[in-house]
């Protein structure tokens, strides 16, 4: 009896250890079943990161069988560094893409991004039905889609902004105001009635004069144009027409008249005079309710009146977007991850935020607050696509993306959306106009110099540096595009 009874012991312990075993390897093929996305964004690196997608990850297992891992690289070097991971073809899967940093003209050039075209439909049918069209048009290169745009503010709001103490204490009525010349009576008035360190326009070297009648066709740094509202799709040079000519004479006289700093030209910021609040108005691109944050990030009240009616170019649309790889091991995870960053909130929350409990704790159904722990955790939101699902703080209005979904919405598509600029054949005098141009703009735009003679000597340097070329090829692809539009 004791013999059986050894047997049977030995045979439970053999038995037990298989089954411990069998578990074992079915927890590790479990785990080994699960794709690890690796994703590269812009940013400072953040001490929390790995606790937040350590718990990010917990969620998506479940949901997609795949865990995530996000790699921050700082500001100044994200592009270095994403060149150099792609021309080592090291593999990874997402990584942030825009017009500014790490190219997506040029990546897409390259071949490192693949089209997402498909799999948006069959992985990403959420993200077509939150993000406006008009996203997806801006950033479509040879009819494919390259990445996915940051579901924010769509289009370009330029606004005139005001310092609130002074519209109040002369009684001025601002909702008129739309051109540089409605601003003349109220700078006429500022500048006699406030002392001589006084500065009624506030601006740097980076003040800029626009003309909402124009659309630029190529983007900054060129001067050439359609207009906005003829269809007859001429490319122009915008300082050959005469609305920026009656724009550049007028900030011209605004600075005889000293309504703006003498050494603006040259000058690289506006910290100094805006810390002493005495100024009046300025330009800034703008976004529903930025009054708010930008008011209390200077500590001083703020009103605006818009300067033209907002609108969506190719820039506008490539702000921030997210592409996957054609080195990624699994690029229908890696949609279903954006998916997920696009349509739940609780994934879109937590990657934007970190841990409730941790690093922001509830105050209402959609509001929050955040705890002291939230400085390990400091993410740019506008990278992580649909900002409008994320949570509000609680002196965010209630309303804030109703507002944005409408200024989105509301937004007048450039009359060139869509088309995307071939640059080889002129690549060599692209790069010598944008020179003359950074040389040119600092003083035509801010006023410091007699517009009539300065304009003319930019345009004969444009002339000489092939610019006519230029135009010409831009006038060619632009009417080769429009023949294959609806």
């Amino acid at each position: 009896m004791k013999k059986k009874f050894l047997v049977f012991l030995a045979f439970s312990l053999i038995l037990s250890q298989a089954l411990f075993a069998n578990g074992q390897n079915e927890k590790q093929t479990a785990d080994e079943d699960l794709y690890e996305i690796l994703w590269y964004n812009i940013g400072t690196p953040q001490k929390d990161t790995e606790k937040v997608f350590e718990e990010l990850s917990k969620y998506t297992a479940e949901k997609i069988g795949a865990t995530v891992k996000m790699v921050q690289f700082d500001w100044g070097e994200y592009s270095d560094r994403m060149k150099v991971i792609t021309a080592s073809g090291e593999p990874y899967d997402i990584a942030f893409t825009c017009s500014w940093a790490n190219n997506y003209d040029v990546n897409v050039e390259r071949g490192a991004f693949l089209p997402l075209d498909d799999l948006l439909k069959t992985h990403g049918q959420g993200t077509l039905d939150v993000i406006n069209p008009s996203f997806f048009k801006g950033i479509t290169i040879n009819n494919s889609v390259y990445a996915i745009p940051a579901n924010k503010e769509l289009g370009w709001w330029e606004v005139w902004l005001f310092n609130e103490e002074y519209v109040n204490k002369y009684n001025f009525d601002i909702s008129e105001v739309k051109s540089i010349q409605d601003l003349a009576p109220m700078l006429e008035i500022v500048k006699a009635g406030e002392s001589a360190d006084f500065t009624p326009i506030m601006g740097d070297s980076q003040f800029g004069i626009d003309t909402p009648e124009y659309a630029y066709v190529i983007g900054p740094g060129t001067p050439f144009v359609v207009d906005f509202d003829n269809t007859d799709y001429k490319v122009k040079n915008i300082y050959e027409t005469p609305e920026m000519m009656d724009n550049l004479i007028t900030i011209h006289d605004y600075y005889t008249k000293g309504y703006m700093r003498k050494d603006i030209a040259t000058l690289n910021n506006t910290e100094e005079l805006r810390k002493s609040k005495k100024w009046f108005v300025t330009k800034s691109h703008w976004q529903p309710y930025a009054e708010n944050l930008i008011g209390k990030s200077w500590d001083t009240p703020l009103v605006y009146s818009s300067s033209y009616i907002p609108y969506a170019d190719n820039s506008s649309t490539q702000g921030s977007m997210q592409a996957i790889s054609v080195t990624s091991g699994n690029p229908e995870k890696s949609m279903a991850f954006l998916n997920l960053m696009n349509t739940d909130p609780y994934v879109r929350n937590l990657v934007g935020f970190g841990i409730e409990g941790t690093h922001w704790e509830k105050k209402g159904e959609n509001v929050i607050a955040t705890l002291e722990d939230s400085k390990a955790y400091q993410v740019p939101g506008f990278t992580l696509q649909n900002l409008l699902i994320t949570h509000l703080f609680e002196d965010d209005p209630a309303d804030k993306w109703e507002k944005f979904q409408e200024f989105n919405d509301s937004c007048r598509p450039s009359p060139v959306l869509g088309f995307q600029f071939d640059r080889t054949s002129v690549k060599t005098e692209l790069a010598v106009l944008a020179n003359i141009f950074e040389e040119f703009k600092p003083f035509m735009q801010t006023g410091t110099v007699d517009p009539e003679e300065y304009v003319a000597k930019y345009l004969k340097r444009v002339d000489e540096a092939g610019g006519a070329k230029v135009q010409a090829e831009i006038q060619n692809q632009l009417n080769a595009w429009l023949a294959t539009q609806k």
